[in-house]
C-alpha cells in the first residue's frame, strides 16, 4: 500500500514537472506574431523554404507519369519539368497559404515538416493516399447507389 502511494506521488511529480516544462517551452517561443498580411506572407515564405514548391510539383508530375506507359514516363517528366512555370506555381501557393493559414499555423507547419518525422510523412503521404483513395471512392459510390431515389 505504501509503495502504491509512493508510486502515485512519483507519477504525479513527473506529470507536474512535464506540464511545467511544456509551459516553459511555450513561453520560450514568445508571443504569437500579429496576424497581418505581412506576417502571413513572411511565414508562408518561411514554410516554402521547408516545403519547396519545386519539390511538390515534381512529386505531382512524377505521380502523373505513373499513369503513362513506362516507355513514355521519363520524356513526360523531363518535358513537364522544363515547361511548368515554377514562378507562377510558387506565387499561387504563396497566395493560397497567406489566404488560408495564420502565421502561427504556418510556422508550426514549417517546424513540423522540417523535423525528421515531418519529412518522412511528406515523403510517404502520397503513397498512403494512393492506397486508400480507390477504397474511399468505391465506398462512396456504393453508398450513393444505395440512397433512395
Amino acid at each position: 500500500m505504501k509503495q502504491d502511494a509512493q508510486e502515485h506521488r512519483s507519477r504525479a511529480l513527473g506529470l507536474t514537472c512535464g506540464v511545467i516544462l511544456c509551459g516553459f517551452a511555450v513561453m520560450a517561443q514568445g508571443p504569437a506574431p500579429a496576424d497581418t498580411s505581412e506576417t502571413r506572407r513572411a511565414a508562408a515564405e518561411e514554410f516554402l523554404t521547408v516545403v519547396p514548391v519545386t519539390e511538390e510539383v515534381g512529386r505531382i508530375i512524377q505521380e502523373i507519369s505513373e499513369h503513362l506507359p513506362p516507355e513514355k514516363r521519363n520524356a513526360f517528366v523531363e518535358q513537364m519539368n522544363q515547361r511548368v512555370d515554377m514562378t507562377y506555381m510558387k506565387a499561387v501557393m504563396l497566395d493560397a497559404l497567406v489566404a488560408d493559414l495564420s502565421p502561427a499555423e504556418l510556422r508550426a507547419a514549417a517546424a513540423f515538416y522540417a523535423s525528421p518525422e515531418g519529412h518522412a510523412i511528406r515523403e510517404k503521404l502520397p503513397r498512403v493516399i494512393d492506397h486508400v483513395m480507390p477504397l474511399i471512392q468505391k465506398e462512396l459510390a456504393e453508398t450513393a447507389r444505395r440512397l433512395p431515389p
